[in-house]
């Protein structure tokens, strides 16, 4: 029987393993599963992807690779603006956060994809790594951070960077969480509201830490 959906049966792999992935976990999720959902043979996955890990892979790189590619091009402008001068780190911290609220905010099941990788992956660092770009931007951020806090600990930027993707990660989840849990105080706002908070708060805790060295 001819599946009903008309995009083709790779695309479709995909699209049903980033939503079985975001809303069960990527352990919890067999082949079967998601040959089901996309109404393919059993078979499919490994004659398009040769694995589930394969194709768990692909679902990150489809969405990952361009969002990093915009990093770095926003990075380029703003290290270009800047002059030779070491730009500002707000400028910085906003190059790498803006695009994700832009991706995931137009790609819901990646955004609950990347939260199960966050909590349940162990090789999650792995993971990233293997995507296009993904280790050039973090040097180019660190490098870049570095630059705009001259004297801080090189430990420090990469704390920096961990906490600021924790907090990242967090927001996309669970962002609109605190309008409940504040009695409506606090209102989410819209996504450039929300960026100018997580890039404030990062860079006033990157500052904070800059001159933490690690133990002897």
């Amino acid at each position: 029987m001819a599946p009903t959906d008309p995009r083709d049966t790779k695309e479709r792999l995909i699209d049903a393993a980033e939503s079985l992935f975001g809303d069960r976990g990527i352990a919890a999720v067999s082949v079967r599963d998601i040959t089901a959902r996309a109404e393919a043979n059993i078979a499919a996955v490994n004659y398009h992807f040769g694995s589930k890990d394969a194709l768990f892979l692909a679902v990150l790189k489809r969405r990952m690779e361009p969002l990093n590619a915009e990093r770095l091009r926003l990075l380029d402008i703003v290290e270009e603006t800047a002059g030779g001068e070491p730009p500002a780190l707000e400028e910085i911290l906003s190059a790498f956060v803006e695009p994700t609220f832009r991706v995931f905010r137009s790609n819901p099941d990646f955004m609950k994809f990347v939260g199960q990788l966050h909590h349940e992956c162990g090789s999650l660092a792995d993971s990233l790594l293997a995507t296009s770009r993904f280790g050039e931007l973090i040097a180019r951020l660190r490098i870049a951070l570095l630059r705009a806090l001259p004297g801080s600990q090189p430990a420090s930027s990469w704390w920096g960077m961990n906490f600021l993707m924790g907090a990242m990660i967090h927001t996309w989840m669970g962002g609109h969480e605190i309008e409940a849990i504040s009695g409506g105080e606090a209102v989410y706002g819209s996504d450039e509201i929300m960026v100018e908070r997580l890039t404030k708060f990062a860079a006033a805790g990157l500052r904070a830490i800059a001159d933490v060295g690690e133990e002897e």
